[in-house]
Parts: structure tokens; C-alpha cells; sequence
């Protein structure tokens, strides 16, 4: 039955290094950039109203010039408040030769620390630099998605074997996303409560053991009402229909952005799942446009649940453990039954 190693999925593995190490959290929000090879970092996802700290070190010969000179193109994307530079001096002690003493330390570099403060105000792109003394400037390329508060409560859907699919994730707890294309809150099994890829992990449980439920209860359910999370069944039945790996345009700030998943049925009833990634057990977002992962509402015979993943090779249902962060994508009977 096991299709994934309960740490690593294989298929992931020959992706994992094109996951950016080089963010550091804060306690308010999540941050950046630090000590990045080459002057740009890698691209940055955030949603509209949330807040993201950027910041990177660099050093010098002592002396050196100190001026920072942050810089956002185009302007109205983002707002910048809490700009700070920290300077930290590189010495050595000197050495008095006759009683071995130190008579004193001598500066030999500097190192120059800068951070700003940006709150995502609207769905967009930009680009943010920093200039530092004579040093190249680094840049940060941000993606700004639609907020992720409310959304949608009511859904068409789309039928495949008498099982009504939202045609988008589950947002907030009782709300879908915007869009199909959108990647809404990532859950613990049996949890309703969503996380998003940016801001603080406070309250994130690496030990969640899905309140040793069997099933997905309905008080914990973060679908909108008359909808429920997929059983393993009707996981197995989606991954039957016609399916292919499919890369839909997006054009934000008049500028195009691909946006993975795959696309079940035929038209005109197409279902689109984005390869979303997910949250591991620390909390940290792995495959972003690469792999989808969603959960399914029972556990499997080694008290494991029941997941759904893919990447760009067909669809398989497997299990895996309870404190990871799945998307959910709801479902109901077609006579609107949620039984």
C-alpha cells in the first residue's frame, strides 16, 4: 500500500534542492535572504495583507562605506516600514610582545546587516533591492497571491462517479479560494485549522496525532457547509479519470505566471487540482508548483490517513502522517448529501 517512505516521498527527492534554504523566521513573520550566493534570492510568495521581513549581511574591509538604499519597482505592490541596519565590527586583539597583554584590538572588517519590513498590499509582482556601501545590489523577486481571508462558500463542481468535487481548495476554515488555480491553507489531519506558506508557525504541533480519530470529524472540518473531506474510495475513483499534467497561464501585473497541477476529466467538466506542495513536519514548504497533496477524510489499517499526491507522473493514493500539511479539496453526494 505504501506508495511514499513516511519522511521523504522518493519522487520528491530529486527535486528538494531547488528549495530555498536561506529563509529565517521571525516571531512576527517570516524573513529572508540571508548570506545569498550571488545578488538575487530566490523568489518570494507572500498573500495580500500578510508581512514578510527581508534582510541580508554582507562584509567589508575596514573602513568601509555603511549607506543602505532600499529600492521597490513598481511602487503600490508592497508597503516598507521598520528599515533597520545593525553594524558589527570585526577586531583582533593587539598584543603588548614584552608582558603578552592586550593593550588593544584593531577593526579589520565590517559587517553590515540590513532588514526592512514589507506588508503584501494587493495581488501583484515586484521586484525589491537593496544597494549596501559599494557592494553589488541583491534583489528579491515577490509574488503577491490574493488574500487569504474569506472566499467562496457555495461551489459548482464537477461530477465524476456520483461524487460532486469543488472545483477549488478549501481557504480559510468554511471558505474556498478565489480560483481554481489557487492553493488555499494547508491542514493537519483532523484539524481545522489552516496555515498558510508565510507568517509565524506559532501554534504548530510536530506531535499532532489527528486526536487519534479514525475519521476526519465534522467539528474539525475546514470545508464550507454541505461539503466534506474525500474518503480513500472516492480518492481512488478520481485517480482513475482521464487525467494529464497541465500548466495554466496567469497574468499578474501584466506579466505571465505558470501555475502547475493536474487537470481530471474532459471538457466541459474539467477538474483542476495546483500542485500546491506542502508543509512538513517543522512547518517548512516543500514543492511549490511541483507536487499537489491532499487529504482523504479515514486512516488506513497502520493507523496512518489516507492522502492523495502527484507531481507530473500519474496520480496515487497512499497514507502518510498526521502532523504534515495537506491541501483539502471538499466533496458531497450529488443530491447534496455530505454523507
Amino acid at each position: 500500500m505504501k506508495y511514499i517512505a513516511k519522511y521523504k516521498f522518493p519522487w520528491l527527492l530529486c527535486m528538494l534542492f531547488s528549495i530555498a534554504l536561506l529563509a529565517s523566521c521571525s516571531k512576527e513573520e517570516r524573513g529572508g535572504g540571508i548570506g545569498s550566493a550571488g545578488n538575487r534570492n530566490p523568489p518570494i510568495t507572500l498573500t495580500a495583507g500578510e508581512s514578510y521581513t527581508l534582510s541580508t549581511a554582507m562584509q567589508f574591509d575596514y573602513p568601509a562605506d555603511t549607506a543602505v538604499t532600499w529600492t521597490c519597482e513598481p511602487l503600490g505592490v508592497v508597503s516598507m516600514d521598520s528599515i533597520n541596519t545593525v553594524v558589527s565590527f570585526d577586531t583582533i586583539p593587539v598584543i603588548d610582545p614584552g608582558n603578552y597583554k592586550i593593550n588593544g584590538w584593531d577593526t579589520t572588517g565590517i559587517t553590515i546587516t540590513a532588514s526592512v519590513k514589507i506588508t503584501a498590499e494587493t495581488a501583484s509582482q515586484t521586484a525589491i533591492t537593496v544597494k549596501i556601501g559599494t557592494a553589488g545590489p541583491r534583489t528579491w523577486q515577490i509574488h503577491i497571491r490574493a488574500g487569504n481571508s474569506g472566499g467562496l462558500t457555495e461551489d459548482e463542481g464537477v461530477v465524476f462517479n456520483g461524487i460532486t468535487w469543488a472545483t477549488r481548495n478549501v481557504n480559510t476554515p468554511g471558505y474556498f479560494v478565489a480560483e481554481p488555480k489557487d492553493y488555499g491553507l494547508y491542514y493537519q489531519w483532523n484539524s481545522s485549522t489552516g496555515w498558510s506558506v508565510t507568517g509565524a508557525r506559532n501554534g504548530w504541533d510536530d506531535s499532532w496525532n489527528g486526536n487519534e480519530s479514525i475519521a476526519w470529524e465534522e467539528v474539525n472540518t475546514p470545508c464550507p457547509a454541505g461539503w466534506r473531506i474525500p474518503t480513500d474510495r472516492e480518492l481512488n475513483d478520481l485517480a482513475k479519470v482521464n487525467n494529464r499534467w497541465e500548466t495554466r497561464k496567469d497574468t499578474i501585473n501584466g506579466k505571465p505566471v505558470d501555475v502547475n497541477g493536474r487537470a481530471f476529466g474532459d471538457e466541459p467538466n474539467i477538474l483542476f487540482l495546483p500542485a500546491a506542495g506542502y508543509l512538513s513536519r517543522e512547518g517548512t514548504y516543500y514543492e511549490d508548483n511541483l507536487g499537489g497533496f491532499y487529504w482523504g477524510s479515514r486512516i488506513y489499517s497502520d493507523s496512518y490517513p489516507y492522502c492523495f499526491s502527484f507531481g507530473n507522473d500519474v496520480p496515487k493514493v497512499g497514507d502518510n502522517f498526521h502532523y504534515v500539511g495537506f491541501s483539502c479539496r471538499c466533496v458531497k453526494d450529488t443530491d447534496g448529501s455530505t454523507e
